[in-house]
């Protein structure tokens, strides 16, 4: 199939360059996409306490919005939420669903409504933006002392790190910067994952957090049927890699610039199935003239002991702590097994979770095994009502306004004077 691919591309490459006609945002960065919609944008970089320099994105609104609820233009500070990314991802793909803002104008009717841009989305509505960026990824590969490109050490993470480290830190970091007490955290996928691990770790930080929106609910990942589970399957490679950190899937140049071509030309079909067998199949919501944009930003990268992290965790059906082995968990640990994340000790009563029935990453069965940990009630469950609905349609979906971020609104204007 690669063999097929390359012959094609090479004999239709002086017709496909030709043809190609860019679009603008595949070229921007999270503050250009952000100051291209008229808004302004500010970069902050956070330290954690391992020394990692984790970079966010933060969305200043623009003065002259089509719409704003009253409450909006109000003198009170505006409630501060992050929006945390999943996995090979980053805080542009917030920014990134369609090349408008935050809202949307029914010409029939004249109604406002959210557009799929939860980011601007958000700024619209009068709310503080914070676009985090995990370690590792496009925007946050620095470090106090270690070179990314150079020390192998800097790879030596995985969402433990994330949910030890990074979370606090972004946390702690905006709720200083902001003069609050409380904020809101929206996830998607590993950016649920990283929540839950914070809040079952430490649980005497629950009130810091008003509230907890999980979009495609991620802990335990024993029935994930995403390409992610083959990870599990190679048990040998992953005890080699470990030994060897280093990066995973960053975003490499050459290979957008020639995904960006394949996915606005003839060759579009080869660029859907890749975007299928990545993000999950049977969704009708993803727009495939936006997939040069798409790819043009994902894979944003990880550390390969973060993918055999996941692989762990499907191949025992358990949201555990990295396995080094036995004699290095016994050290580590103090257990020859990995301790298992407790989300029975859970206590934040502010958490919404929503998800469907058609997630390769986040399994029914394993949305419902998390429900039944849980010890808190739910301020929220929602099952989103279209059946094809996939893992990455909360992010990039056609309908993702009507059906996550209004509801988003919705839970979150219950603090938004907190």
């Amino acid at each position: 199939m690669n063999f097929i691919f390359a012959i094609k591309f090479l004999l239709l490459y002086p017709k496909l360059i030709s043809t190609y006609v860019a679009d603008p945002d595949e070229d921007r960065d999270p503050s250009q996409l952000i100051e291209s919609r008229g808004y302004r944008a500010q970069i902050h970089h956070v330290e954690t306490k391992d020394d990692y320099i984790l970079t966010m994105f933060r969305i200043v609104n623009k003065s002259d919005l089509a719409y704003r609820e009253k409450w909006a233009t109000s003198k009170t500070p505006k409630y501060p939420v992050i929006l945390q990314h999943g996995l090979l991802s980053s805080g542009g793909d917030w920014l990134i669903a369609s090349s408008g803002g935050g809202t949307i104008m029914n010409n029939v009717t004249g109604k406002i409504s959210p557009s799929n841009n939860l980011g601007f989305v958000l700024a619209d509505y009068g709310y503080d933006v914070w676009l985090s960026n995990s370690r590792g990824n496009t925007y946050s590969r620095g470090h106090k002392h270690l070179d990314s490109k150079t020390d192998h050490k800097f790879w030596k993470f995985s969402y433990d790190q994330m949910i030890e480290f990074d979370t606090p830190a972004i946390i702690d970091y905006v709720l200083n910067a902001t003069k609050r007490e409380t904020l809101g955290w929206v996830g998607h996928s590993q950016g649920t994952m990283m929540m839950f691990g914070f809040l079952s770790q430490f649980p005497e930080q629950s009130h810091k957090i008003k509230p907890f929106i999980a979009l495609a609910p991620v802990a335990r990942v024993k029935e994930v049927t995403a390409p992610l589970r083959y990870a599990a399957k190679i048990p040998l490679i992953q005890k080699m890699l470990t030994q060897i950190p280093s990066e995973f899937m960053p975003n490499n140049p050459i290979v957008s610039i020639i995904s960006k071509i394949v996915c606005k030309t003839q060759l579009r079909e080869i660029c859907s199935n890749l975007a299928f067998m990545i993000m999950g199949v049977g969704s009708k919501q993803l727009d495939e003239r936006r997939l040069p944009v798409y790819f043009a930003h994902v894979p944003a990268g990880t550390s390969i002991q973060n993918i055999i992290h996941f692989g762990q965790n499907v191949k025992h059906g358990r949201f555990a702590k990295f396995d080094y082995g036995f004699f290095k968990n016994e050290k580590i640990y103090g257990s020859l097994k990995p301790p298992l994340y407790p989300i029975e000790k859970i206590m934040n009563p502010h958490i919404v979770l929503m998800h469907s029935s058609n997630d390769a990453l986040a399994d029914p069965s394993d949305v419902n095994w998390l429900k039944s940990q849980l010890k808190v009630p739910l301020m929220g469950d929602h099952l989103i009502p279209i059946p094809s609905w996939n893992h990455i349609d909360f992010l990039w979906g056609r309908d993702a306004g009507k059906y996550v971020h209004s509801l988003v609104l919705d839970h979150l204007k219950n603090f938004r004077h907190s």
